[in-house]
C-alpha cells in the first residue's frame, strides 16, 4: 500500500527513521551517477556520531535495543528486610552512537569537494551534535562548498530556524560564496519538492526529484506493513487542524 501523505509520511519519523535515512542516500547517489558529468564522482559517506538520548527516545528510534534499569536497593535488618523506594525518578540520558549519512560530490581529478548533500538526523539537531552539525556547516561554507540540507525529522533546531508553523521540513540549497540560502519550506500537506544540486563552473545545476524517490523507497522497503496508523505519529505533536487532516488521509487510504 502507498503511503496516505502526499509528501514526507511522519509516521517515518520514528523507528522506521535509519533506515529511511540510509535508502535515501543511496538513491540520492545512484540518481546523480546518470545524470552529473563525468568528471566528478559521488560518494556515500557515513558516519558515527553520538546522540544523547532518553530512555523513552531510545525505546522510540531503537525498539530492539534494551535499557536495563538498576534493581532495587535492598537492606536486611536482623529478621526484616528494607527496600528502598526513591523519591523519584528521571530519564536517563544516554550517550549512544547513531550512524548519519553525508552524499558527497567531489571533482575526480583533485578529489576536491564539490557539494556535500546531508540528510539531517535527529543528532544533528540537539545539544552538542547540533553544535558539531553547524560548525561543519559554517566550515565547508567558507571553504567554498555548495551545502545541501534535507530535513525531514520536526524534532530539535535548525540551522535555519524557518518558523516550524509554516514547514514541518525544510529544504535548503547554500551555493559556495553566496550570503543567502536557497530555502523549500515544506507541509506535512505537500509533496516534497525537486531541488537543485550546484556543481562547479561551467557546469549547470542537476536537479534531484525527492518525492518519487520517498516513494520508492516506501515501496520498496514495504514500510506500509510496520507503521501503526492507528496511534499518532512521533513527537512533536501537530496542531489540531493538521490531525485531522492526517486521519482523513489515513481513512481514505484504509477504504481505497
Amino acid at each position: 500500500m502507498p503511503s496516505p501523505f502526499p509528501g514526507m509520511d511522519p509516521y517515518l519519523e520514528g523507528p522506521m527513521w535509519p533506515d529511511v535515512h540510509h535508502r535515501l542516500g543511496f538513491i540520492i547517489s545512484d540518481t546523480l551517477v546518470d545524470l552529473i558529468p563525468d568528471r566528478y564522482v559521488i560518494r556515500i559517506e557515513p558516519r558515527l556520531v553520538e546522540d544523547n538520548l532518553t530512555t523513552e527516545e531510545i525505546a522510540v528510534m531503537f525498539p530492539d535495543v534494551l535499557i536495563r534499569h538498576p534493581r532495587e536497593q535492598v537492606i536486611a535488618g536482623g529478621a526484616s528486610t528494607a527496600t528502598l523506594t526513591p523519591r523519584a525518578t528521571f530519564p536517563v540520558v544516554a550517550p549512544f552512537e547513531v550512524s548519519v549519512t553525508e552524499v558527497t560530490i567531489r571533482e575526480s581529478a583533485t578529489n576536491s569537494l564539490v557539494t556535500s548533500i546531508e540528510i539531517v538526523s535527529p543528532a544533528n539537531k540537539r545539544g552538542e551534535g547540533f553544535q558539531k552539525f553547524e560548525n561543519k556547516w559554517r566550515r565547508l561554507h567558507r571553504a567554498g562548498v555548495h551545502l545541501i540540507e534535507i530535513d525531514l525529522i520536526r524534532v530539535g533546531a535548525r540551522i535555519f530556524p524557518y518558523p516550524a508553523a509554516h514547514s514541518h521540513y525544510l529544504l535548503t540549497v547554500t551555493r559556495a560564496g553566496r550570503s543567502r540560502t536557497e530555502a523549500w519550506p515544506v507541509s506535512v500537506r505537500e509533496a516534497l519538492p525537486m531541488i537543485p544540486v550546484p556543481l562547479s563552473p561551467p557546469d549547470e545545476d542537476s536537479f534531484i526529484d525527492l518525492q518519487p524517490m520517498l516513494d520508492r523507497i516506501y515501496d520498496r522497503a514495504k514500510f506500509g506493513k510496520d507503521v501503526d496508523y492507528s496511534i499518532d505519529p512521533p513527537a512533536p505533536p501537530f496542531s489540531e487542524a493538521d490531525r485531522e487532516w492526517m486521519r482523513e488521509r489515513i481513512d481514505s487510504a484504509r477504504k481505497s
